[in-house]
């Protein structure tokens, strides 16, 4: 048994991933921000020291990760610094190296909230973020696609996955193996709780129907 982290504030949120050669990555939320652990020579090892990832003012929360390709992440998470709740994002090195910039960049900022990040890896040392956003007034769900500099490749504010008028929720996602995303979630635009999907391929443009091709109708 060890000690992770002794910081003193409240965790509320933990995600692991296992790596090879004997060591894993394990990210804690805390009240000051987001701070991860790899225990491995590279980093330190003293559970009073760990590295900061983001210690942007206000609140950064609901911390989201996948592997880079190269022992490092790239994570995710809702951050509330310009007032309202957007999504941000950090590329971590297998050395603890923050590479993309003091307390990363923005992948979506409207002033309108947007939440629940995902994140998978685009396969190619980049990462695909799917987030909820309520710019049109209801949860619709948008998706960006970075790339290893962290350089956004898709529309500058994320491209629509759907949005049909209607709440959609729980969404779950996987990458396709050519750069792009499938996903599935929850849909209420035929006034019950239906199941959706939709291919977004690797330049962000959908594959299937647009707001998504209906899998199972609770109607039915």
């Amino acid at each position: 048994q060890f000690i992770i982290c002794l910081a003193p504030s409240r965790f509320n949120k933990s995600e692991v991933i296992l790596k090879r050669g004997g060591y894993f990555i394990l990210f804690f939320f805390c009240v000051m921000g987001l701070w991860p652990q790899i225990l491995s020579a590279d980093w330190m090892t003293a559970p009073e020291q760990n590295i900061p990832v983001c210690t942007a003012q206000e609140a950064q929360n609901f911390p989201e990760l996948a592997p880079d390709g190269h022992g490092g992440v790239i994570v995710a998470w809702n951050d509330a610094r310009n007032g309202n709740q957007d999504i941000f994002a950090q590329r971590v090195s297998a050395k603890g190296e923050m590479l993309w910039g003091k307390d990363g960049i923005p992948i979506c900022d409207l002033p309108s909230p947007q939440g629940w990040s995902i994140v998978l890896t685009d396969e190619n040392e980049g990462a695909i973020i799917i987030f909820r956003d309520l710019r049109h007034g209801n949860p619709d769900i948008y998706a960006q696609r970075v790339d290893a500099n962290g350089r956004l490749l898709w529309d500058k504010e994320g491209i629509p996955v759907c949005v049909a008028p209607s709440l959609q929720d729980d969404v779950k996602a996987i990458p396709d193996g050519e750069g792009g995303v499938i996903l599935a979630w929850e849909d209420w635009r035929n006034g019950n709780q239906d199941i959706y999907a939709q291919r977004i391929d690797g330049d962000g443009k959908p594959v299937w129907t647009p707001n998504g091709v209906p899998v199972y109708r609770g109607d039915d």
